[in-house]
């Protein structure tokens, strides 16, 4: 209950209520990062100092870790790897941090992989387990050095409220651990609702608080980052066990595992325990993968899912004029000036179509009402233009100038392309990148017409089902909850920007998904 009791003194300090020495001075104590910072200032010292020998051991592990990073992200990775506090810079500074805590946990003959743990603290050869151990040292740095080592636990932790009062709930999406933590001022700027931190929490003098740098993760990346030391740990244990499995092949999409962990049974100990070294292990391959996907970005498509090229085509017919009077009668081609045709695809749907009009009325002059089409509305596929031998073909993929082909060709046409220009826009365009919050709509009004209609939307993060008919199914509503819980991320980014974003509140009470499962009564808190 230390958590809720800090709570409670936040709340009150906050309404103003004088507070009495002992609430102030727990709350100063919560917040005061001083013997976390002396421990490693010490552990510099003792390192350049009195054990210079360890250098070499931890610039090996460093060295290992950012390769592995680097390996990670792979070859194509552009410098800028999506938002960060404080650009490259403050990305690589949070990194070295993490491969130098890592590091003082290993031993010289651990090959990078193994933590030393308390019961074997006086045999440990760890830069950190020798800091504990040497006569020298103050008894409160080797104190500190014991906790450190003792509770250190690398995970996967999910916010569900971002807004410290004075710590944060942290729940670790692997193995369900609860901790109330303190979380420093310079790793909260970016951090959202359901945003995942990755990195190690220790217990100093009876508070939780994060180490030197947490890396910010959006839920759906801390799914997929869940997923790999899941496969890791069962690959591990297999292999402690002396059985041969087959690896597991990567799912499209993981499973919604910080939905899952709210009503998973409690791991034993020792599994928890060897879920977080795993983790700890990992931890530069994820957040190389997390990098390099969002570096790439997503893919330009069309409406029908090619991969966007915009393609001028000069397509020669046996019959020209005959060749446009049949296109003319087909339904999917309309007459227009000067004997152009446009080549129209399916209809749009009632979200596509209204979201469009609110973008329209968003950009016109409030003078000029926009007039609403009373005829359904397609998406247009490509144009083409007359020419004494043919047409001249504008679409915008290689997928729908080999369609409109083989049309020509069922109508007896014999196409042939003579030349053709393709440009890539993606090459022209800043990069989409990924990691970033969705943007509902450019305007109010057309957020507001996406939460009228997205219920009713089928939607592939579903399984190609609504969100309606999922609310109703008991095996959809948690991969519903992991999408919505995406949505809030997105949504509290863009309120705090200023930015038009939906009520999720009043979503959640339309799919009737408030609680997505009852929770069972708590004994307590695990903190």
């Amino acid at each position: 209950m230390f958590g809720r009791a800090l709570e409670g003194l936040h709340r009150r300090m906050i309404a103003g209520e004088k507070l009495g020495r002992w609430e102030r001075a727990e709350l100063d104590r919560f917040a005061d990062r001083a013997g976390l910072y002396a421990l490693r200032d010490a552990m510099r010292v003792f390192v350049e100092e009195r054990r210079p020998e360890l250098q070499v051991l931890l610039a090996d592990s460093i060295r290992g870790w950012m390769e592995r990073l680097q390996d990670a992200q792979g070859d194509d990775a552009e410098d800028e790897l999506g938002p960060w506090p404080g650009g490259d810079e403050g990305r690589s500074e949070a990194l070295f941090r993490l491969a130098i805590e890592h590091a003082w946990l290993l031993d010289d003959d651990d090959e990078g992989d193994g933590l030393a743990l308390e019961p074997e603290l006086e045999r440990s050869a760890a830069p950190l387990a020798l800091l504990a151990t040497d006569p020298e040292v103050s008894p409160e740095i080797s104190s500190a050095a014991r906790e450190w080592l003792a509770t250190v636990t690398y995970g996967l932790w999910q916010v569900s409220n971002p807004e410290p009062g004075p710590g944060l709930w942290l729940t670790d999406v692997v193995t369900g651990v609860r901790r109330y933590a303190a979380v420093p001022p310079e790793q909260l700027p970016g951090m959202s609702r359901w945003s995942v931190l990755l990195g190690a929490l220790v217990s100093l003098d009876g508070v939780w608080r994060s180490t030197g740098a947490v890396v910010l993760l959006r839920p759906s990346e801390g799914d997929g980052a869940a997923e790999w030391v899941h496969e890791a740990s069962v690959a591990i244990a297999k292999a402690l066990s002396g059985k041969r499995g087959r690896r597991p092949g990567r799912r499209r999409e993981p499973e919604p595992h910080g939905v899952l962990v709210e009503v998973a049974d409690s791991l034993h100990p020792g599994v928890a325990v060897l879920m977080s070294k795993v983790l700890g292990s990992l931890l530069p391959g994820i957040a190389g993968d997390v990098w390099r996907r969002r570096a790439a970005g997503s893919k330009l498509t069309n409406t029908e899912g090619h991969r966007l090229r915009l393609i001028t085509a000069r397509v020669a017919v046996n019959d020209p004029p005959a060749v446009a009077r049949a296109l003319a009668a087909h339904a999917d081609f309309r007459p227009e000036d000067a004997g152009e045709l446009s080549w129209w695809g399916r209809e749009l749907t009632e979200m596509e179509r209204e979201s469009a009009l609110a973008r329209m009325r968003s950009l016109a002059d409030e003078n000029e009402p926009i007039e609403e089409p009373d005829e359904p509305q397609r998406w247009l596929r490509g144009r083409l233009e007359p020419h004494p031998d043919g047409f001249e073909v504008s679409v915008n993929s290689e997928e729908r100038l080999q369609a409109l082909v083989e049309l020509l060709g069922g109508l007896g046409a014999e196409p042939e392309l003579s030349r053709r220009s393709v440009i890539d826009p993606a090459q022209d365009m800043p990069p989409i990148r990924l990691g970033m919050p969705m943007p509902f709509g450019a305007s109010q009004d057309g957020v507001d017409a996406w939460q009228e209609l997205w219920p009713e939307e089928r939607v592939p993060a579903l399984g190609g089902v609504t969100p309606r008919t999922a609310s109703r199914r008991e095996q959809s509503r948690p991969r519903l909850e992991a999408v919505l819980r995406e949505f809030e991320h997105d949504a509290h980014v863009l309120a705090q920007a200023g930015r038009p974003a939906p009520d999720l509140a009043r979503l959640r009470a339309e799919l009737d998904m408030e609680h997505w499962w009852d929770p069972p009564a708590r004994t307590g808190d695990r903190a």
